[in-house]
C-alpha cells in the first residue's frame, strides 16, 4: 500500500511539474523514451541476477504454467467483454490497458510513449487499481473464489507486491505458483503491449 501511494504521489508531483516546466527541461517524449529504456534494463538485470527465479522456472511444472496463460486469455476476454462500456475507447485500447496485468510501471510508459499521456495515465492507473484491489480482497477471493484466484487477481505483481498476503490467505504451497506466475506475465508484459500497441498506431 504504502508503495502505491508514493507512486500516486509522483505521479501527481509530475502532473504539477509537466504544466509548470512544460519545454523548460526534457520533451515528454524524450523523457518517456529514456525511462522505458532504464526500466527494460531494470527488469531485464532483475531476472539475471536472481538465479532464485531461474531455478522455479526448470522445475516448474505445466500445471503452473498453466496459471500466467489462464491469467493472460482470462484477462484479455474480460477486457473485451466491458469494452462497450467506454464509449470513449476502442476494445483494442481497453485490451491495452488490461495487458499491463498490473505491471503499472511499464505499461504507463510504454503506452505513453505511444498512445500519448492521456493514455499512459489511464494504463497507469488501471494497474495501480489491479495492485490494490488484490490487496484489499484476497482474503474474500481465496475464501469464495479459490486458492488460486488472488494470484489470478494480482497477476504481474503476484511475484512481489502481493505475494506476502497470496501467501497468507491462500496458503505457501501456492508461493511457487505465484511467483512463477508473477514472473512469466512481468517477463511477457513489454512484448504483449509492443505488439498490441503496434496493432492500435
Amino acid at each position: 500500500m504504502r508503495d502505491s501511494l508514493i507512486l500516486i504521489i509522483l505521479f501527481s508531483i509530475g502532473i504539477v511539474l509537466g504544466m509548470n516546466l512544460s519545454g523548460h527541461l526534457f520533451e515528454p517524449d524524450t523523457l518517456l523514451l529514456c525511462v522505458l529504456s532504464l526500466t527494460l534494463f531494470t527488469v531485464g538485470y532483475e531476472v539475471g541476477c536472481n538465479r532464485h527465479y531461474m531455478k522455479m522456472i526448470r522445475e516448474m511444472n505445466i500445471q503452473v504454467v498453466l496459471v500466467p496463460l489462464s491469467i493472460i486469455i482470462g484477462t484479455l476476454a474480460s477486457a473485451v467483454v466491458i469494452a462497450p462500456l467506454f464509449r470513449e475507447l476502442s476494445i483494442l485500447d481497453v485490451v491495452i490497458l488490461a495487458s499491463g496485468f498490473g505491471y503499472y510501471s511499464i505499461a504507463g510508459v510504454l503506452v505513453g510513449s505511444k498512445l500519448g499521456l492521456y493514455m499512459g495515465s489511464l494504463a497507469l492507473l488501471t494497474n495501480v487499481f489491479r495492485e490494490l484491489i488484490t490487496v484489499v480482497l484476497t482474503p474474500l477471493l481465496s475464501r469464495y473464489l479459490g486458492r488460486l484466484s488472488p494470484i489470478a487477481a494480482g497477476g504481474a505483481t503476484s511475484m512481489d507486491v502481493t505475494l506476502p498476503i497470496i501467501t497468507k490467505y491462500s496458503g505457501k504451497e501456492y508461493t511457487l505458483t505465484a511467483v512463477v506466475s508473477g514472473l512469466t506475465l512481468t517477463l511477457l508484459v513489454p512484448f504483449l503491449l509492443s505488439m498490441l500497441l503496434h496493432l492500435r498506431v
